[in-house]
């Protein structure tokens, strides 16, 4: 490396982190105070946390039982969507941002998924 040359690594490294920063600075979290376990902002149903409750059971049992795919895979697969969804709300401009009631809604519905098909 010459004398006037910039060490790569800490070329890439800041370039990576005035990335991140930008990330973050736009990444928007839903305040837990207003955040309604009742908002009629759902895309499909008329309740946002409800919706999201029956397409996680739904989203279970489609899973496990059309596509045979084993339950942990199933619950682990369709957490993964609902926690990439908010992350989609968090980051987009109209979005509402990231909503914890929303995951945990999405955590119920993966529950009550689960117990249909132990109990069935």
């Amino acid at each position: 490396m010459g004398k006037n040359q910039k060490p790569r690594l800490k070329y890439l490294n800041k370039h990576f982190h005035s990335h991140q920063n930008f990330i973050f600075m736009n990444f928007k979290f839903q305040p837990w105070d207003q955040d309604e376990w009742l908002s009629t902002q759902g895309s499909i149903l008329k309740y946002d946390k409800l919706e999201h409750l029956i397409l996680s059971v739904i989203g279970v049992l489609i899973t496990a039982l059309l596509f045979k795919i084993e339950i942990f895979l199933s619950l682990s697969l369709i957490f993964m969507m609902g926690i990439t969804w908010e992350i989609r709300d968090g980051l987009i401009k109209n979005g509402q941002g990231f909503s914890k009631k929303d995951l945990i809604a999405d955590f119920t519905g993966l529950l009550i998924g689960y117990f249909i098909l132990i109990l069935f």
